[in-house]
């Protein structure tokens, strides 16, 4: 069984900070460290992923930390194409994904394509 913890930090908070947001729009990278790793613990047989949203500008920090915490997938945005705050800007990804255990050929194909 998850830890309450876990829960809660997926809940939408009702703190004046953050009111018409929710909780998981506003995360810190322990935040997502947390979650990632307990995920992973109680719930062995799904593959954890994260979408982290760009409201504090920390979208790129928190998608990091999930990629470092074995993630298995990761969302992004190419372009700056998304939803009010959007999400990891994918053109940020790609200089850290630049790491042979990483194959970005696939982004690399799409931008080619569309630029």
């Amino acid at each position: 069984m998850l830890p309450a913890r876990a829960g809660k930090a997926a809940r939408p908070r009702r703190d004046v900070a953050n009111q018409g947001r929710r909780r998981v729009e506003a995360l810190y990278s322990e935040e997502i460290r947390f979650l990632v790793e307990t995920y992973q613990k109680y719930i062995k047989t799904k593959e954890v992923g994260v979408h982290c949203h760009n409201n504090q500008q920390l979208a790129f920090a928190n998608t990091i930390e999930g990629i470092i915490r074995d993630a298995n997938y990761v969302d992004g945005t190419l372009f700056g194409l998304g939803r009010s705050a959007g999400n990891c800007p994918l053109e940020l990804l790609l200089g850290f994904l630049k790491n042979p255990k990483f194959n970005i050929t696939p982004i690399l194909d799409v931008i080619s394509k569309t630029i």
